[in-house]
């Protein structure tokens, strides 16, 4: 028996044609060049409703060679990144008020998930407090698309072995490509320090950010590695990625990037012999310790810098030799920048001034005699430590809930790596694991979660550590794919 044909491409085709051709009419007509777009809106948006995972994958290849477009001097995209990631959060939204079970509940009421609620669910609370409720309600949305699309859709579509290599291949191709562009380029200038933040534009917005993508990375590549057989071609081009990757970290002149790579490996004994949360928690208290040992009687003052020999120096060198006596304008700059945070705090200890509120009210909390050559800051930065920013901006609240969240991340993790029985899925924790930490040590100088490269990446490996804590305890169902 001979069935009828599906007549529902036909006529989707017929629908496509009429709208091709009714915008390039109405375009030209109206000279409103703009109704152009109009199919390939309708295209995109077909597709997703067709097979959303398309998107997010997409959105994962096209992440690591986003740039920053200024729209005001206030406010800026990244594209074309983050309108994908805002479209990829309203459609999580549909999608889960259609299906309650899209995300399950013991996804839900992991520590780690429950911690990054508690962290959101405060910062909306400061709406309440800010200083500024304009620049807080943004930067809440910001982190809220961020968080959708890193840990709830990752959780939802990457499950298993195989979803994990088209997450890393999709990483891999832009991340070594872009790399080896910037290396060409710094090799240009004689692989030049004082060029270097020149040739990671404008992919990057400076060295920073740059070296902690590779470093966040290389655990993945690492991992990666060991799903191909030596002499494979796939295993080759893993291994030149890493080496790739590893030469990007060195020219990128980046001191806590080279930092954060000692500190990987120092955590990845630390994980094997089960003592990582031991070292956290006495790191934690011996910080806590040279606090307060500085501010007691003001000695912190004793270590102001020398105005005149603070200076930027443009050979490796003569900064690295400044770093180490304590006169290298960078470093003192950061410290320029943790003293008025201080004084911040001790202003508004509670509540802190609001998310996003650090930069506009920080000058007035400064004390002269750490100030600096660049202490004018064209650039609006912020303060260069992620959990004084917390600190800061979120009050004490924010902040405990933070460092709770860190500590819940690294136990749990180190938790999970010892729970799991299968070779593969251990360096799979471990790769998470390492790419958190180098994480936690880079915010330490730098304030890099709000960056889409680092934030997104971020979240996804706190989501693909839970969905492994799931799968070790047979909580965790085949990714949703449909």
């Amino acid at each position: 028996m001979i069935t009828a044909p599906n007549k529902f491409p036909l006529q989707l085709f017929a629908a496509f044609s009429a709208l091709l051709l009714g915008s390039l009419a109405a375009g030209i007509y109206l000279e409103q060049y703009l109704l152009f777009l109009l199919p390939a809106a309708a295209l995109f948006a077909f597709v997703t409703l067709a097979d959303y995972p398309k998107i997010y994958y997409f959105l994962l290849l096209i992440l690591p060679i986003s740039f920053e477009f200024k729209l005001t001097r206030s406010l800026a995209l990244n594209l074309p990144s983050e309108p994908i990631i805002i479209f990829l959060f309203l459609l999580l939204i549909v999608l889960w008020v259609k299906d309650k079970a899209l995300i399950s509940f013991a996804f839900l009421k992991h520590p780690i998930i429950l911690l990054l609620g508690l962290h959101l669910l405060w910062i909306l609370v400061l709406q309440l407090y800010t200083v500024d409720h304009v620049v807080s309600i943004k930067f809440w949305l910001a982190k809220g698309w961020f968080v959708a699309v890193g840990i709830f859709l990752t959780a939802v579509l990457v499950r298993s072995r195989e979803d994990f290599k088209k997450v890393f291949w999709c990483l891999y191709i832009p991340i070594i490509g872009s790399t080896l562009v910037i290396l060409g380029r710094h090799a240009v200038t004689g692989f030049s320090f004082e060029e270097v933040n020149y040739t990671v534009m404008p992919i990057f917005r400076n060295h920073v950010n740059y070296a902690a993508l590779l470093t966040l990375f290389l655990p993945w590549a690492w991992y990666a590695r060991q799903w191909y057989p030596k002499g494979s071609s796939a295993r080759n081009w893993i291994t030149f990625g890493i080496v790739v990757l590893v030469a990007g970290t060195f020219f990128s002149y980046t001191r806590a990037a080279w930092v954060a790579l000692v500190g990987a490996l120092g955590a990845y004994l630390l994980i094997r012999w089960y003592v990582l949360r031991w070292f956290t928690l006495v790191a934690f208290i011996a910080s806590l310790a040279i606090i307060w040992h500085l501010g007691e009687d003001n000695r912190y003052l004793d270590y102001a810098p020398n105005y005149e020999t603070t200076i930027y120096h443009s050979e490796l060198g003569d900064h690295l030799e400044a770093t180490v006596s304590l006169q290298d304008v960078s470093s003192a700059e950061r410290v320029y920048r943790w003293v008025a945070a201080f004084h911040m705090f001790q202003e508004q200890p509670l509540t802190g001034y609001g998310p996003g509120n650090f930069y506009p009210h920080y000058k007035e909390h400064t004390v002269l005699s750490f100030r600096t050559y660049v202490s004018d800051n064209p650039e609006k930065s912020t303060v260069h430590n992620y959990y004084l920013l917390m600190l800061v901006e979120q009050g004490i609240i924010g902040f405990i809930l933070f460092m709770l969240l860190v500590f819940v991340i690294l136990f749990t993790g180190e938790n999970i790596y010892h729970a799991t029985k299968d070779k593969h899925d251990k360096q799979y924790v471990m790769a998470l694991v390492l790419s958190l930490v180098i994480v936690f040590i880079h915010i330490l100088v730098s304030d890099l979660i709000e960056v889409d490269k680092i934030g997104v990446l971020f979240f996804m490996a706190m989501a693909l550590l839970v969905n492994q804590s799931l799968k070790n305890r047979g909580l965790l169902e085949p990714a949703t794919q449909d």
